[in-house]
């Protein structure tokens, strides 16, 4: 028999991740059909760069995904998973089982940059948008209409 906190830290720990899934999934409700995208880019012949896609994990499960060149996706995807796990512990170590996310528009080009519980998770680029078949001016008015 499971000990009642530790009942609580997975009620917890579930709690999270399916906010987190429900959040993204309103983000991104699109799946790609393939592995690899283009995206507009600034190579040499004005032409489109190649993305890849790869998946986000939190303990083991597949949360979401991003897109990235694919000199960059591995570092991209572990930049995440350790804001993410980092933002899971601080969350399971709070006294509070409020989940707080915000958007608001990061660098010269206003893409959002999503905070949980004032921690920074991740910017949405272009690439993620083209992935899921939304432009990021669109999400940028949606978060606009939100407020």
């Amino acid at each position: 028999m499971r000990s009642p906190q530790t009942k609580k830290r997975v009620k917890s720990v579930l709690l999270f991740t399916l906010s987190l899934l429900f959040t993204f999934s309103l983000l991104f409700a699109h799946r790609p059909a393939a592995a690899q995208i283009s995206i507009g880019g600034s190579g040499g012949s004005g032409g489109s760069t190649q993305a890849v896609v790869n998946w986000v994990h939190l303990d083991g499960y597949q949360i979401f995904q991003l897109a990235a060149p694919q000199a960059a996706i591995g570092s991209r995807i572990n930049r995440v998973e350790k804001n993410l796990k980092q933002i899971r512990d601080d969350y399971l170590q709070a006294e509070s089982n409020t989940i707080l996310f915000t958007s608001e528009p990061k660098g010269s080009d206003n893409l959002p940059a999503i905070s949980i519980n004032s921690q920074y998770l991740l910017t949405v680029t272009q690439a993620d948008a083209t992935m899921q078949g939304t432009l990021c001016w669109v999400l940028k008015t949606l978060e606009i209409a939100a407020r």
